[in-house]
């Protein structure tokens, strides 16, 4: 299969037995997807797992984006019902109501923003206001997600490692 764009998100340790017990070997077992001259979008990494992505990168000549060089993002307003950031683009800012909470969301959500606009410059346009909407109705059950608001905060969050908590 040959994308029109990859997408590595946030890499820790994790299935340490099937990709390696280094950040660098995790990265570059991700960085397998990385196809010759198909631009590669790069979510906020460690410097280690950054420098094995990038190498493959540049071994396939694929033009990269990274999140956090090219996207950012500031303003960050979190409630129990979310966040609102404003996340500036390759092409656009956005005033993004996220209704998923921890910092690792925002970075995710620049993430499919880099995205969808690498595949707008590869002939796929995605509307502003449909970037948006996607965003403002994203549901991830089980992680951060408010259970109750009686009687106090109730909160579940079903995180799989120390990195992906918070």
């Amino acid at each position: 299969v040959i994308p029109e764009v990859s997408v590595i998100t946030a890499l820790s340790l994790d299935h340490v037995a099937t990709l390696g017990d280094t950040l660098s070997l995790i990265a570059a077992e991700k960085a397998g997807i990385i196809k010759p001259d198909v631009p590669v979008v790069i979510g906020p990494q460690p410097a280690e797992a950054l420098e094995a992505i990038l190498e493959v990168a540049e071994r396939n000549s694929a033009p990269v984006v990274q999140v956090g060089k090219e996207i950012s993002w500031s303003g960050r307003r979190v409630d129990a019902d979310g966040q609102l950031v404003d996340v500036v683009g390759l092409h656009d800012t956005y005033a993004v109501r996220l209704p998923l909470l921890g910092e690792h969301q925002v970075e995710n959500a620049a993430t499919a923003i880099a995205a969808v606009e690498t595949l707008a410059e590869a002939g796929f346009p995605v509307s502003r206001e449909c970037i948006l909407k996607g965003l403002k109705r994203v549901s991830w059950p089980g992680r951060l997600e408010v259970l109750s608001r009686e009687g106090g905060l109730v909160v579940v969050d079903g995180a799989h490692n120390p990195a992906s908590m918070g």
